[in-house]
C-alpha cells in the first residue's frame, strides 16, 4: 500500500535507543558495512520515535551511505513495498536536504518519480513549495 505504511515500532524500542545513547552509544558510528548509521536503519524500518531520539542526540540527517549515497530520507521513501511518509515528514521538518544525489547522480525526488511513488512525490512537492516560500511572516 503506497503511502499507507504502518510503523511497527514497539513501545520499548525508543526507550532502548534512548538508554543506549545515555550509556554512551555513538550515533555517528556506522552500524553496517555500507556506512549506514542508526538513523538510516530507523528511517528504513519506519521507527519515527527512534528517528527523533537519534536526531536529538546529534545524528546527521543528511549523512550518505558509502555504497549508494543514500540519506535517511532515501531510506524512508524508497522501500519497494511501502514508503514511510511519517518518518520522511519528520526528516523534512528537521531540514533533510532534497538536493543530495546518490552515487548515480539521482536525487530522492528523481528516484520516487521514476518509481511512480505518488504519495512520496506529493510529499516532496509540498516541502519544496514550503521551502521556496521561506519562513512564515513575522518570524
Amino acid at each position: 500500500m503506497q503511502g499507507e505504511y504502518r510503523t511497527r515500532e514497539e513501545p520499548e524500542r525508543p526507550l532502548m535507543v534512548k538508554e543506549l545513547i545515555e550509556a554512551g552509544a555513538d550515533v555517528h558510528l556506522p552500524v553496517k558495512g555500507n556506512g549506514s548509521k542508526a538513523l538510516h536503519i530507523a528511517a528504513y524500518y519506519a521507527f519515527p520515535q527512534c528517528v527523533n531520539i537519534l536526531l536529538d542526540a546529534g545524528a546527521d540527517l543528511n549523512e550518505q551511505t558509502f555504497d549508494d549515497g543514500y540519506t535517511p530520507l532515501h531510506c524512508a521513501l524508497l522501500k519497494e513495498d511501502s514508503q514511510d511518509l511519517q518518518t520522511a515528514r519528520i526528516l523534512l521538518d528537521r531540514g533533510a536536504r532534497l538536493d543530495l544525489e546518490d552515487v548515480y547522480n539521482r536525487t530522492v525526488e528523481q528516484m520516487v518519480r521514476q518509481k511512480r511513488y505518488t504519495a512520496a512525490i506529493e510529499l516532496i512537492e509540498e516541502y519544496k513549495k514550503k521551502r521556496s516560500q521561506g519562513p512564515p511572516q513575522g518570524h
